[in-house]
C-alpha cells in the first residue's frame, strides 16, 4: 500500500482505522437534522492560505485530541473553529482552503459529540456542503462529508432499510476506483451488517477480495478480522527500504520469484531456533526461493548482523514502527513467523492469527525436533516459475520484434529513416541473441537470465548512443 494512502488514515494500525470507520457510522446514526443547508458560495480567486498558518492550526487540532477533560476539549475545539473560520473568511477562494475546511470539519465533529446543539449541527453541515465539492485531492474528506449529508437526508425522509441500502450503493459507486474506495467499502460493510442487509455485505466482501484491493493492508487486516475463512488469498504488497538503502516494491519487483517474508523480533526466546530452521529450509532447497527479513525491533541495520551470524542468506528490510506497521498487522499478527509468497505475488493467510512456520521443535527430552513439512509442498517447478518470469518481464515482445524484422527482411532498398543512419542488422541480432526463446528459455538458471539481461542492457545503451535518431531506437 502506498505511503500516501497510509498517511490518509487515522493512525497506522487496524484498530484506529476500523474505529475511525465505526466512529463515522456512529456519528451518522446519531444525528437528527434541523433545517436545510444554504446555497454554496461562488468561487473567488484568491491567494493561497499561508502554509505556516495551516500547520499551526493542524497542531492546535492535535492538541484538542489530547485534551484531558471534556471542558478543556470543548474550549479548544471552539478555539480551532474560530481560527479556521477566520482563515476561510479572509481567503474564501483560496485553492488550498479545503485543507482548512478539513481541520474545521474534524473540530466541529468533535465539538458536536460533546455539545449536541442545533447551532453545532448546522455549522457542521455547512462545512460538509463545502467539502462535498472538494477536488479529488481531498477525496477522503469529501467522503466523510458525503456520508454525513446522506445520513441527514435519510433521517429527514425517515428512510426505511431499502432506501438506506440504495443510498449506500450510490455512495459506493461514486467512490469506485478512487483512493477512498477501500474505506467506503469497509464503512459500507459495517453499515450493511448493522442494517441486516446481508446480501449487500456479501457483495462488499467480494469487492474487497478483488485483485485491485488484494494488496491493500487495511483491507487485508479488516477481512481477516471480520470474515471467517480458512484461508484468505491476498497480495503481498508495499515499498520498503533494505538495510543497504535500496528500495524494493512488492509484488512488482519480485513477480516470477518465490520467497519467504519473515517477521521476527530478536527478543523472542525461540527466535534463534526459528531463524536456524529458516536456514535449514534454505539449505534443503538451494536457490529455489528468496528470503526477505522484517525485523520488528527497528534495529539500525534491520537485523542484518544477526542474520549474517546465523548464516541466513536474505535481504534485510526495514519495517518502520515494527509491530505497529500495517504490513505486520495485515500479514503476520504474531511472531516469529515466515509467510510464503508465490511467484505471482500471492499469499494464503490463515483464519485469525497467522500460524507460526516453521513449527516449533519438540520439548527437550523427547524425540528430535520435527523439521516440519518444509517448503516442498508449496514451491512451484522451476520451469514454470521461469515461464512466469519471461511473461512478466516481456521476453516475448523481443521475440515478436525479431520475427517481424525477419518477415520484412529489412531489404537494403528501403531508405534509412530521416535524421540518422539505421541501426545495423548485426547489432540488432546481437541484442536479440541475449534473449533465449521458449522452450529453452525455461531451462535457464536465474543467473543465466540475469547475465543475458545485463548484456542486452549494455548493447542497447551502446546502440542508442551510436544511433540516437534511428526509428528502431
Amino acid at each position: 500500500m502506498d505511503k500516501k494512502r497510509q498517511e490518509c488514515l487515522p493512525g497506522h494500525d487496524l484498530a484506529s482505522w476500523v474505529l475511525g470507520c465505526l466512529g463515522t457510522w456512529v456519528l451518522l446514526s446519531g444525528i437528527w437534522v434541523f433545517g436545510c443547508l444554504g446555497s454554496c458560495e461562488a468561487a473567488e480567486q484568491a491567494s493561497l492560505i499561508p502554509e505556516a498558518e495551516i500547520a499551526a492550526l493542524d497542531r492546535n487540532l492535535e492538541q484538542v485530541m489530547r485534551g484531558t477533560s471534556a471542558v478543556e476539549v470543548r474550549m479548544n475545539c471552539k478555539s480551532v473553529v474560530r481560527q479556521a473560520s477566520a482563515l476561510l473568511d479572509a481567503s474564501p477562494g483560496a485553492p488550498n482552503k479545503f485543507r482548512v475546511l478539513g481541520i474545521l470539519f474534524q473540530a466541529q465533529k468533535r465539538l458536536l459529540g460533546l455539545e449536541m446543539s442545533e447551532k453545532n449541527r448546522k455549522a457542521l453541515f455547512d462545512t460538509c456542503a463545502k467539502l462535498s465539492k472538494a477536488p479529488d485531492e481531498y477525496v477522503e474528506l469529501r467522503l466523510d462529508a458525503d456520508l454525513l449529508l446522506s445520513e441527514r437526508d435519510l433521517a429527514e425522509a425517515d428512510a426505511n432499510v431499502t432506501e438506506r441500502v440504495n443510498a449506500l450503493k450510490e455512495i459506493i459507486e461514486k467512490y469506485r476506483d478512487t483512493p477512498a474506495e477501500p474505506r467506503i467499502l469497509v464503512i459500507a460493510c459495517l453499515i450493511a451488517t448493522k442494517l441486516q442487509a446481508f446480501d449487500l455485505a456479501a457483495d462488499i466482501h467480494k469487492e474487497l477480495a478483488r485483485s485491485s484491493l488484494g494488496g491493500n493492508h487495511e483491507v487485508i487486516a479488516f477481512r481477516r478480522k471480520s470474515f471467517a475463512a480458512n484461508h484468505l488469498d491476498a497480495v503481498f504488497s508495499g515499498t520498503y527500504e533494505s538495510a543497504n538503502e535500496a528500495s524494493v516494491t512488492f509484488p512488482s519487483d519480485r513477480l516470477g520469484h518465490q520467497y519467504l517474508v519473515v517477521f521476527w523480533p530478536w527478543a523472542s526466546e525461540r527466535c534463534d531456533e526459528f531463524l536456524s530452521r529458516i536456514r535449514e529450509q534454505q539449505e534443503r532447497f538451494p536457490g529455489r526461493f528468496e528470503i526477505y527479513s522484517f525485523n520488528l525491533d527497528e534495529m539500525p541495520d534491520a537485523g542484518k548482523s544477526i542474520l549474517d551470524r546465523l548464516g541466513v542468506k536474505c535481504t534485510a528490510v526495514r519495517l518502520p514502527g515494527g509491530r505497529r506497521n500495517m504490513a505486520y498487522r495485515a500479514y503476520a499478527r504474531m511472531d516469529p513467523v515466515a509467510i510464503f509468497v508465490n511467484a505471482q505475488g500471492h499469499v494464503s493467510l490463515q483464519e485469525g492469527r497467522q500460524a507460526p512456520w516453521p513449527p516449533p521443535s519438540r520439548a527437550r527430552g523427547k524425540e528430535a525436533a520435527d523439521p516440519g513439512p518444509g517448503l516442498g509442498k508449496w514451491l512451484d517447478d522451476e520451469r514454470y516459475v521461469a515461464q512466469l518470469r519471461s511473461l512478466f518481464i516481456g521476453d516475448f515482445l523481443v521475440a515478436e520484434a525479431g520475427a517481424s524484422r525477419a518477415a520484412k527482411g529489412r531489404q537494403a532498398s528501403v531508405a534509412a529513416p530521416l535524421g540518422g543512419a539505421s541501426i545495423p542488422e548485426e547489432t540488432l541480432q546481437a541484442i536479440q541473441s541475449c534473449f533465449v526463446l521458449p522452450p529453452l528459455r525455461y531451462r535457464l538458471t536465474r543467473e543465466a537470465e540475469v547475465d543475458g539481461y545485463r548484456k542486452a542492457e549494455r548493447l542497447c545503451a551502446a546502440a542508442v548512443k551510436q544511433h540516437p535518431a534511428d526509428a528502431d531506437c
